[in-house]
Formats: structure tokens, C-alpha cells, sequence
């Protein structure tokens, strides 16, 4: 490996190493040399669009909060403001101060132009902000040109001011003959002799790399549930258990989802979007639902927080007594044949067992759901409403929760004009119905819906959406 290259390495791990905690916003303070041999006039070498276009790239690339100081030097030196970069609008501010630049000047006072450039850095430190940085970057293709310059700032003279300045980083780009007066300067200071233009961006990325350390990794997320375990106690079918409580606690601000692992005959309400963090706990209240066909014993259940924690539980379903099993039958057939009676006034012409028919599958779900990603097996994939013989069905039933991806949404059906209609309605996030976000919506054959990553079709033969023309005949 050539010397300068390593000197180049050791110098950025150096820099790296110095500055590895968080930073804050940079200010960039650009000094540019605009005599006439930037432009290359006298035999030299054109390299002032170069600089121009470094400027520019680092102008696209600083972060909001960061600040731009361009000051343009040759007998004397003048200023192109201070923009802080907030919006576009700074940026492009910013690109045509840079494009509008020219390289028409006499001599080359290289004093006076650090000078500026750490009067500038002084300036800035009554920002009072113990976090930012200040870089000063000198662009040049020679030496010190001072002649017939009254009273001339040296080099070496600004070496008293850098402490006072705040300490800022300097970048010496010498793009022709370097000035070796410059080498007085060693604290936080490099110095590059790029000879093309692909060494000037290779210097420029250096020092945005200098400057700009990588930030630490993220902290992970972790959460904490107390208790570890719950015992909902004793149950009959077709019940509710008490309430218990869960305390979720979280070492940075998130919000997270609580579900059941899916048991046959057990349900719970999810409780998603839960807002929790390290000085804010949260505390839900939970419960089990009961189907009345459960059978019987002590089920373990799992109850899900966020997407690696846990809690284990347990419900003991208890069957009730003979005696209150014998009169919830003689209760329900007694309001069995209330309906039977209000229905035949109401339904004249139709048999009872018509009229029983259309009662157990009124709510019913209907159709079929065709699982399009993520992609699962041929089993899984397709899913007949009617064989699950439910009014209502959550996505997060029938799709993996990493792909809804906190979203989620339940099908049900509705009556209109003795019309079963199905429909899907969001319960979280975004859910979307052929390609149109919509809080709910009814459905129809061949529909595609998306919730997060998921999407499905609708199958539901002899439903068709109707066009425009067929509602308005």
C-alpha cells in the first residue's frame, strides 16, 4: 500500500475514533480560490467545475440542521452567506450561490482566507450547541500570492486563532502546487493533493467520512410483561372469564399488539397499536372467551405480546350442572318457538323448517378467501367461509401477523332488502380493496384485498360487481 494512501486510512480511523459518540449538526464553512488559474487560464489545468460540483454534492448530502458557509478569496475575501439547510428550497438556494461562482481574480491570499474562514467558526460556537461540528474545507492550486497586497495576513499567523475558533476540523485541498507554509497547521488538519477529478471526490468523501462518524447501531427493542403467568381460573361454556392484568413495559417508545395463540374453543379480543415506553407502562386488562362446545378440563393457552414475548396461562372450563344445563335447553327452545311464531305471521307462506333454515345461516359467513401472499401451501391457502360456519373472521385468523405487519381487518355480512351482502371493515392500519384504501367496504366476487403485506382474493360466485351501467338501468 502506498505511504500517502496509509497516512490517508490512519487518518480517518484516527478521526473516526475521536468522534464515535452521537453528533450533532455540521457547519461546513468552504473557502474557494477564484483567481483566474482555478479556471485555467495561464496553461494550467481547468479544475474549478470540479470544485464546484464537490461543493455542490456535499450541499445534496448534508443532513437537515446541517449549516453551508461559502467564502470566495483571491486579493480579498468575500462572502456568500450562511444557510442553514431546513428544506429544498435551502438546498437549491445553496446550488445556485455554488453554479453562480467565478474565477476571474488577481493573487492568491491564502492568510487572509483561512482568517475569514475561522472568524466564521468563531461566530458560530454562540450557537451554544456543545454537539456540532465545524469544518473548514480550503480549495487551492498554488501558492500564496500576496504581491501588491497592503498589509498582507500570513499563514502562520492564524495558527493563535484556532483554539479560540472552537477547534475546527481543516481540509487543505491543494490542486496544483501545494503551499507548504500550510503544514504549520497539525491540530485536527489534513492536507490532500488530489491530481484529478476522481481523487477530488475521493478526498471529499474522506472527509464527509471524518466528519460524519457512523452513528451507533439502534437499540433493540425489549419489552417486559408482568406477570409471567396467569390463571384465569374456572369457566363454564359459552362464558367469559374474569378480567386479569398485564403490565408491559419497554425500554424505548413502541407500540405493540396482544393475541392468543389460537386454541380450538378459545377466543380473546386483540388488542393492537398498545402504546408503551420506558417512562409510560402500559396495563391492559384481558379476558377469555368461551365457545359453548369447549370441552371440558384444564387448556393451557399462550398469550402473545408484541413478537417474541410470552405469557402462559391456563382456563379450566367446568361444565355447568345437569339441572342448569336442563333449563338453558328448555329456555332456548322456549325462545326458539317465539321466533318460529313471529316469523310465520311475518314470513307467511314459508315452512318452519324454511324459517329454521334461514335463521342459522342468516349471519353466516359465505364465499371464499384465496390466500395470494404470503404465499402458503395449497391447504392453507384457500379458505371456505361456509365450512367455518362463523359470523365474523379476523385476517390475523387465516395470515401470518408478520405479514399484515400491524394491520388487520374482519369479514362479516350485512342485510339489505333481504340481500346478504359481504362485507370487510379495518380493525387496524390500512386495509385496501382493490387497490383503494377504504375503512370498509363491501365485496364482491374476484376482489382483491390488502392489509400490510397480505393480499387475498374474494371468491364469491354469483356476486359480481356490477358496472355502472347495470346499477343505473
Amino acid at each position: 500500500m502506498p505511504r500517502r494512501l496509509i497516512a490517508v486510512v490512519v487518518f480517518l480511523f484516527v478521526g473516526i475514533a475521536e468522534h464515535a459518540q452521537t453528533r450533532g449538526a455540521i457547519d461546513w464553512i468552504f473557502l474557494v480560490d477564484t483567481s483566474k488559474s482555478m479556471r485555467g487560464v495561464g496553461g494550467t489545468k481547468n479544475i474549478f467545475g470540479e470544485v464546484q460540483a464537490s461543493i455542490a454534492t456535499f450541499i445534496r448530502e448534508a443532513s437537515p440542521g446541517d449549516s453551508v458557509t461559502i467564502l470566495t478569496f483571491d486579493r480579498d475575501v468575500q462572502s456568500h452567506g450562511l444557510r442553514d439547510i431546513h428544506s429544498e428550497l435551502d438546498r437549491e438556494e445553496l446550488y445556485a450561490i455554488t453554479n453562480g461562482l467565478q474565477a476571474n481574480g488577481n493573487r492568491t491570499h491564502l492568510g487572509l482566507a483561512i482568517a475569514e474562514g475561522l472568524k466564521r467558526s468563531k461566530s458560530l460556537l454562540q450557537r451554544n450547541d456543545a454537539t456540532r461540528e465545524r469544518a473548514i474545507v480550503l480549495f487551492t492550486d498554488g501558492k500564496e500570492d500576496i504581491r501588491g497586497i497592503p498589509n498582507p495576513v500570513s499563514i502562520p499567523s492564524n495558527l493563535s486563532q484556532v483554539a479560540i475558533s472552537g477547534r475546527p476540523w481543516l481540509f487543505f485541498i491543494s490542486l496544483g502546487e501545494h503551499e507548504s507554509q500550510l503544514d504549520v497547521f497539525t491540530e485536527r488538519t489534513k492536507i490532500f493533493k488530489p491530481r484529478n477529478a476522481n481523487a477530488i471526490r475521493e478526498a471529499m468523501e474522506l472527509i464527509r467520512r471524518t466528519v460524519e462518524p457512523p452513528l451507533p447501531p439502534p437499540v433493540p427493542l425489549a419489552l417486559r410483561v408482568e406477570p409471567a403467568t396467569l390463571d384465569f381460573g374456572a369457566v363454564h361454556p359459552g362464558k367469559s372469564t374474569e378480567s386479569r392484568q398485564l403490565t408491559i413495559t419497554s425500554n424505548k417508545p413502541a407500540h405493540v399488539s396482544v393475541r392468543l395463540a389460537p386454541v380450538p374453543g378459545i377466543a380473546m379480543p386483540e388488542q393492537s397499536g398498545i402504546a408503551v415506553a420506558p417512562n409510560a407502562p402500559a396495563r391492559i386488562q384481558i379476558r377469555l372467551d368461551i365457545d359453548e362446545n369447549a370441552t371440558a378440563g384444564v387448556k393451557p393457552v399462550v398469550i402473545k405480546i408484541g413478537r417474541s414475548n410470552v405469557v402462559a396461562a391456563n382456563v379450566d372450563i367446568t361444565p355447568p350442572s345437569r339441572w342448569l344445563r336442563i333449563a338453558k335447553w328448555a329456555g332456548a327452545l322456549v325462545v326458539l318457538l317465539l321466533v318460529l311464531l313471529v316469523a310465520a305471521v311475518l314470513y307467511s307462506g314459508k315452512t318452519a323448517g324454511e324459517l329454521l333454515s334461514s335463521i342459522s345461516d342468516r349471519n353466516a359467513l359465505e364465499g371464499e378467501l384465496e390466500v395470494l401472499a404470503p404465499r402458503l401451501s395449497a391447504d392453507a391457502a384457500f379458505i371456505g367461509l361456509p365450512n367455518i360456519k362463523a359470523r365474523e373472521l379476523a385476517l390475523s385468523s387465516i395470515v401470518p401477523l408478520d405479514a399484515l405487519a400491524g394491520s388487520d381487518a374482519r369479514l362479516f355480512c350485512r342485510r339489505k332488502n333481504g340481500e346478504k351482502q359481504m362485507w370487510i371493515e379495518a380493525t387496524s392500519g390500512s386495509l385496501r380493496v382493490n387497490d383503494v384504501e377504504v375503512p370498509a367496504s363491501e365485496i364482491y366476487d374476484a376482489d382483491t384485498i390488502q392489509a400490510g403485506a397480505a393480499k387475498l382474493r374474494f371468491n364469491y360466485i354469483g356476486h359480481e360487481r356490477r358496472s355502472i351501467e347495470e346499477d343505473q338501468a
